[in-house]
């Protein structure tokens, strides 16, 4: 009994002994996000080298830091918490349902965590839009910063001696090594360990299985660092509660909640898969919410853009710039680990201090960033993906088309900066494109995510939107345009902030489509559902807001009244023959009018396919009359001589009670009913672009009055009619209307007949 009991006493102390000494190989780190964390002795031998120590010298934001004050975190903690998590939610799924994870398993995911961005380059992905601009061989393979982190990741273990200890004492095989290469990368890393397929788990693995480390059946294991199904991967977990942090943001996301209910179950396709609570769903959501809110806030916001897109212009000005021992350029030494090892964030102080002549352009650019004088924000909108289809539908030349609409834009601009003497090329502007989305480009991440019932955990299923909430996003994904200009001209920052809409709409597909020279148009209907089915009005509203050309009249045609009419030439033709018409009937109103101002644009629309909409569009540029309208003249008694006639209205209180014309919609109306004047243009003006056409006398006209000088006669009426009003609510901008004399409505209604006349061969024109 007293032996026994002895015996019993020692073997406790065997184990505390065991016990301590495990411990006190473990490292313990103090993180701000994660608190106390605790470091297998592999993960620490790995942290204490070089390679991995560089990644104190990456901001995590990249240019962001130049923003946000208190985004000066790095590559280094991040890569930290992300082994933390990865440990700890591969203990959770081991200790509630065993899975068969052995020790090993659950080291290789840490390691991969651990690794996974040893790659990346100086100011984060930044550095991987350097690469890829200096990539001018269309064959060569595109830099990514996940090959990278492999290269490095097999370089550290290779020189540092890790490699010999993990085969040795923690018995890695070449198995191992190319799992972790894949947890990193995806299937078929670029790992100079890679092995024999054959010898990789033999008949286990099926032949759709892309993966050689694990088999099949732990593919769950690959959706805990990088998910590449799902998107939920404790990689994001890190940077999403770390970002917030350093920036000042709330993050509703709890991944703490997401490692208590994570379960392992099959899906309906044999995989296993990590599925969460039903209960949960919402927190998922708010995973992808802060992923969104943190890329349109921070990473893309317009001041964080603007350094990134200098620090770009800088290395590629520097890309000859010598590293190392070996001496070798950026691009080179980005794909030579160990080169690559020098080329951090501080990169930057060595083309300052240099004397080279070759960096002078560089050192220009970084000066400015230091001075502050950074690339200007000319403006920024956001499209719905299916608007830029036409831009995006061809991968390769997607920049080439949004260099084309740039190039086409830019040519207006100069030709309205007139006596300027201003020439703005399209090397002084920079145009980037941003996929926002929820990690999915335009799908939703839950609907790939399985979900399980608390009375049946084993079982994965699909939620529907109804079970979650009523109040879900409809879309998960929109792009935003940003233009900037890169010189230092203030009349071009001017000149272009204030045509930047004429940009927005070159980028619109119907726009785009009308204004090409072709005399008739017909639209595609595939363009007609972009982004949602359109219609008549809607077709119209965005003919006449991005184009030159303004509508005169529609009328809707059974398709078999116009199979005669079939190509450019017989429509022009038909216009033709109606203008010869028009100026017999209308001499009195002097009207000059030739064919080659005017189009034709047809349309079906998904909803009506067996009719055809046709629209008659008269070529009228309006934006040098609003730069006239902006200059204050010299002598005020020209505001009112033709052939302009400047009508200004502001509401008056009963106006605001009594809103009978409170829409520019309705006041085009009211004046389109006089038969004489057609709607050209709009714009909206600052209150004091315009303080020159606020004269006394003008203040005091009514609303009866400027509808008054839309019933003078037809042969003593103005030419053109400016109208001015504020709408309510709006005092601090004043919409201004142009209209110009055109041809009276019942005029336009003899093109339509003119139409339906059939040639006199009798024949119907040839196809174009």
């Amino acid at each position: 009994m007293l032996l026994h009991f002895t015996f019993s006493v020692n073997f406790q102390d065997l184990q505390e002994q065991s016990k301590t000494k495990a411990m006190a190989q473990y490292k313990i780190f103090n993180d701000p996000i994660h608190g106390h964390i605790k470091m297998h002795p592999l993960l620490v031998k790995i942290i204490d080298t070089p390679e991995f120590q560089r990644l104190r010298n990456i901001k995590q934001l990249g240019g962001g830091y130049f923003v946000f004050p208190g985004a000066s975190h790095n590559r280094f903690e991040h890569s930290i918490g992300v082994a933390h998590l990865a440990g700890e939610l591969v203990q959770s799924l081991r200790a509630r349902q065993g899975l068969g994870i052995s020790d090993k398993d659950e080291l290789c995911v840490q390691i991969a965590g651990l690794c996974h961005d040893l790659g990346h380059g100086p100011f984060s992905h930044a550095f991987d839009e350097v690469m890829k601009k200096l990539n001018t061989n269309p064959e060569n393979k595109e830099w990514k910063h996940e090959e990278a982190s492999v290269q490095m990741f097999e370089h550290l273990i290779d020189v540092n001696g890790i490699e010999s200890l993990m085969k040795g004492e923690y018995k890695f095989n070449p198995i191992d090594f190319l799992f972790i290469a894949e947890l990193i990368y995806g299937p078929n890393p670029p790992s100079k360990k890679n092995c024999c397929p054959t010898t990789v788990l033999g008949s286990t693995t099926s032949s759709q299985w892309l993966y050689k480390g694990r088999s099949k059946e732990m593919s769950f294991l690959y959706h805990i660092v990088a998910n590449r199904q799902t998107g939920i991967d404790v990689d994001k977990m890190d940077y999403f509660s770390r970002d917030c942090y350093h920036l000042g943001m709330k993050c509703n996301f709890s991944y703490e909640r997401y490692m208590m209910f994570a379960r392992v179950c099959t899906d309906e396709n044999g995989e296993k898969q990590i599925c969460m609570r039903d209960k949960e769903a919402m927190n998922m959501y708010e995973l992808f919410q802060i992923r969104y809110l943190l890329r349109k806030n921070a990473c893309y916001h317009r001041v964080t853009k603007a350094v990134e897109l200098m620090l770009v212009d800088a290395f590629i000005e520097a890309r000859n710039f010598k590293l190392g021992e070996k001496g070798l350029t950026i691009p080179e030494a980005a794909k030579d680990p160990e080169t690559y090892l020098s080329l951090t964030d501080d990169i930057l102080q060595e083309f300052l201090r240099s004397s080279d002549q070759e960096l002078n352009r560089a050192k220009e650019i970084l000066k400015r960033i230091l001075n502050r004088d950074l690339y200007k924000f000319i403006g920024g909108k956001i499209f719905d993906p299916k608007e830029l289809e036409h831009l995006y539908r061809d991968d390769a030349n997607w920049k080439e088309n949004e260099q084309e609409k740039l190039e086409a834009w830019l040519e207006k601009v100069n030709h309205l900066a007139g006596d300027q003497q201003l020439i703005l090329s399209p090397e002084d502007f920079e145009v980037v494109d941003i996929n926002l989305n929820y990690g999915m480009k335009e799908k939703n991440p839950i609907d790939s995510l399985r979900f399980y019932r608390k009375d049946n955990p084993d079982i994965s299923i699909q939620l529907c939107k109804e079970e979650v909430s009523h109040l879900l996003p409809v879309k998960f994904s929109e792009i935003k345009i940003m233009l900037f200009y890169k010189g230092n001209d203030e009349r071009a920052v001017g000149l272009t902030k204030k045509h930047v809409e004429l940009f927005w709409n070159y980028l619109d597909p119907i726009s785009t489509e009308v204004n090409k020279r072709q005399f008739h148009t017909n639209l595609a209907e595939q363009m007609l559902r972009s982004p949602d089915p359109a219609t008549a009005q809607e077709i119209n509203a965005r003919i006449l807001k991005r184009g030159i050309y303004k509508p005169i009249d529609e009328k809707t045609f059974r398709k078999e009244e116009v199979t005669h009419l079939n190509n450019d030439d017989q429509w022009k033709k038909k216009v033709e023959a109606w203008l010869q018409n028009v100026q017999e009937q209308t001499a009195h109103l002097q009207l000059t009018l030739t064919a080659d101002k005017f189009k034709v644009v047809s349309y079906t629309l998904p909803c009506e396919s067996d009719v055809i909409k046709v629209i008659l569009l008269y070529e009228q540029d309006t934006e040098q009359f609003w730069e006239e309208m902006r200059k204050a003249p010299k002598d005020k008694e020209e505001l009112v001589e033709d052939p302009f006639s400047t009508v200004y209205m502001r509401p008056t209180d009963e106006d605001l009670l009594n809103q009978e014309l409170s829409t520019s919609q309705e006041i085009i109306e009211a004046v389109s009913r006089q038969g004489l004047y057609l709607f050209t243009d709009e714009k909206t003006f600052l209150c004091e672009e315009l303080e020159h056409l606020n004269t006394s006398d003008e203040r005091r006209i009514q609303r009866q009055a400027w509808l008054e000088h839309f019933q003078e006669e037809e042969d003593t009426g103005a030419a053109f009619k400016v109208v001015l009003y504020c709408l309510p609510r709006k005092f601090h901008t004043i919409q201004a209307m142009l209209f110009c004399k055109g041809i009276p409505r019942q005029v336009t209604e003899r093109f339509w007949d003119e139409v339906h006349t059939i040639p006199e061969d009798g024949l119907e024109a040839p196809l174009s």
